[in-house]
């Protein structure tokens, strides 16, 4: 493990740093306790001119030969481009891989916010482990006992990492990061051998993956049903449990509750309210695809079950709904679906000439972007990506305005 911590320029006090059983030798400079409580096997410096000046060479003193540092100059941070040269200076100075404690004790001014950038940056960019971020607690100290605390502050840094789950779930719908996060906690607990550790944020983090893959592959009443039981797994007393292992969960939980509970609703075929809420949210999150695939199958459901058809996912009843709309679809081409249908049939709905062609239009035009995505635009005059999403949006809000019509009109 690469420790990096920073010299600055104050009147530092010895005292005895203490993390969990273990102890420092007294010291004034936080730097050689993080040696000896944390062993690392690199030990970088980071020296702006002034702490140079101030300190360097007592803690090159108090080092003596059982410490091998490795200085790194940075300048004071007086300027933009300064502070850039810092961030640079600490980016540099890890490699892809490494596993990185980051101590920000001495750190001045702005430094500690640049260390927490460059965490996120390091972690995302170069595939570092963040080992810990740690900070000797001079202010906490008991002065009788001459001691002073070392606080772990790395699960404050590993909000950067919840946020940025939670992004990537409201904006795409995509659970597996927020799921991971939270199975990492629950995990690391039972093999540390806690005996109160958490059996509730695995179970949380399934539903998130479950509901995140129902979206992405198009099952609308699974997908109803998995945010309906996450919605409820962020209600109940589980919250107690999250707060307690997995407090930045807590602050983003209630707007990865807010989102399942947008989507969730009765898992049935013929709830098609509830599919139209899956809808619009294809088609906020910009995935035109998913949207115009469910919307079609919304559309062939509506017309069976205006058909009086009790089994809405059934083979034959899906047919005869298809052959009923291509033939208010395709007046040249109605002969062609009357064996498919019967007079009976067509004469179910009672809808007249007018509404019969408003739905046919409907029907074919969302057969033709459909087309379009499903053979990749290799066709003759595809439409742009562009043209595509406009489409779908004015396509959408048409099946929406069908299937919440209620009964067709005569």
């Amino acid at each position: 493990m690469k420790a990096i911590t920073f010299l600055g320029t104050g009147r530092y006090e010895e005292t005895v740093y203490t993390w969990d059983d273990r102890k420092s030798t007294p010291t004034q400079f936080f730097p050689i306790a993080v040696w000896e409580l944390f062993e690392p096997d690199e030990f970088c410096v980071f020296v702006t001119p002034r702490a140079r000046t101030a300190h360097w060479h007592a803690l090159q003193k108090q080092c003596a030969t059982r410490i091998v540092l490795h200085e790194v100059p940075i300048p004071n941070g007086e300027s933009e481009a300064e502070l850039w040269e810092i961030f640079d200076a600490v980016v540099s100075a890890v490699e892809e891989d490494d596993t990185v404690l980051f101590d920000i004790t001495h750190a001045f001014r702005s430094i500690p916010l640049i260390v927490l950038l460059a965490v996120a940056y390091l972690k995302t960019a170069r595939g570092v482990t963040l080992g810990r971020i740690v900070y000797g607690a001079f202010e906490a100290s008991d002065r009788e006992a001459g001691t002073t605390p070392v606080f772990d502050i790395t699960p404050m840094a590993s909000l950067l990492d919840w946020l940025a789950a939670l992004h990537l779930f409201r904006e795409t719908g995509r659970g597996g990061e927020l799921a991971g996060l939270l199975r990492q906690i629950q995990a690391g607990a039972h093999r540390s051998g806690q005996a109160d550790a958490p059996e509730g944020l695995i179970p949380v983090g399934q539903s998130l993956l479950r509901l995140s893959e129902d979206l992405r592959l198009i099952r609308p009443l699974d997908a109803l049903e998995q945010a309906r039981v996450l919605s409820g797994q962020l209600e109940t007393e589980r919250l107690a449990e999250i707060d307690t292992w997995a407090k930045p969960f807590t602050l983003v939980a209630p707007l990865v509750q807010a989102e399942a509970a947008r989507l969730a609703g009765e898992p049935a075929i013929s709830n098609l309210v509830g599919q139209a809420a899956l809808l619009d949210w294809y088609v906020t999150h910009e995935q035109p695809v998913q949207a115009l695939t469910l919307a079609r199958e919304m559309v062939v459901s509506w017309v069976a079950r205006e058909l009086g058809e009790s089994d809405l996912c059934s083979e034959a009843a899906r047919k005869r709904a298809e052959a009923l709309l291509n033939w208010w679809g395709c007046q040249r081409a109605r002969k062609s679906y009357r064996g498919e249908l019967s007079e009976r049939e067509i004469a179910t709905l009672a809808w007249s000439e007018e509404r019969g062609k408003e739905v046919g239009t409907l029907w074919n035009a969302l057969a033709e972007p459909r087309n379009d995505v499903n053979h990749a635009g290799m066709r003759p005059q595809a439409d742009s990506a562009r043209t595509l999403q406009s489409k779908v949006r004015k396509l959408i809000t048409g099946v929406q305005r069908l299937v919440g019509d209620g009964e067709p009109q005569g």
